[in-house]
């Protein structure tokens, strides 16, 4: 035994029990196991907390901007947005510099984006038009020229443009045009505009 050990002893020996009420030693068996038995909640640190405010509202955050972008894109739903058209001439002069007078068609999607480039180099015969077409939840949007073709759920559409600046839009089933863009189109949604003087 270590002279620590006998310190102890003698303190255990010198102390007393502190006085309890008659029932506190009675309860005392019942008061521990139910303490046992109680959930045990782990405790929450300040760091944990915080994370958890910070991601709810980015939550809230994205829940107001895309309410926001998606009234915004209730009330201007004939045309695209300003962004929208100064990425797509952004995307179209990027292309053309890489194939100059051969980009027929630039398919846009979330993954990327497709090329229909034309065999040999030819002068596109209009400034570049930005189309988008929607059918039953499928959209497609196109950079593309008067004269060229696309295509929509097996569906051939033609993309022409008129000497007043419009962009028609013609399939089997329907002829759209920008100038008369709440026109019904058999089912199909589309936008489509100029984007700008060839570039």
């Amino acid at each position: 035994m270590s002279h620590r050990d006998d310190e102890l002893n003698e303190l255990l020996r010198t102390t007393c029990v502190p006085d309890r009420t008659p029932g506190y030693w009675e309860e005392f068996p019942l008061t521990v196991l139910r303490q046992l038995h109680r959930p045990v909640s782990p405790p929450v640190d300040a760091s944990s907390s915080q994370r958890l405010w910070a991601w709810g509202l980015g939550l809230a955050t994205a829940c107001l901007v895309l309410g926001f972008f998606a009234g915004f894109r209730r009330g201007h739903a004939v045309g695209f947005s300003a962004a929208d058209v100064a990425q797509s001439r952004k995307i179209y002069q990027e292309v053309a510099a890489l194939f100059p007078d051969r980009v027929q068609t630039v398919l846009l999607n979330g993954r990327g984006s497709q090329l229909v480039l034309a065999s040999d180099a030819q002068r596109p015969a209009s400034a570049p038009l930005l189309v988008q077409i929607c059918h039953a939840g499928d959209c497609r949007r196109f950079i593309t020229f008067s004269g060229q073709r696309v295509a929509l759920n097996g569906e051939t559409f033609e993309v022409l443009s008129d000497a007043e600046g419009n962009v028609l839009v013609v399939g089997e089933r329907l002829a759209w045009s920008s100038g008369e863009p709440r026109k019904a189109a058999a089912g199909y949604h589309i936008r489509a505009t100029a984007l700008g003087e060839a570039l």
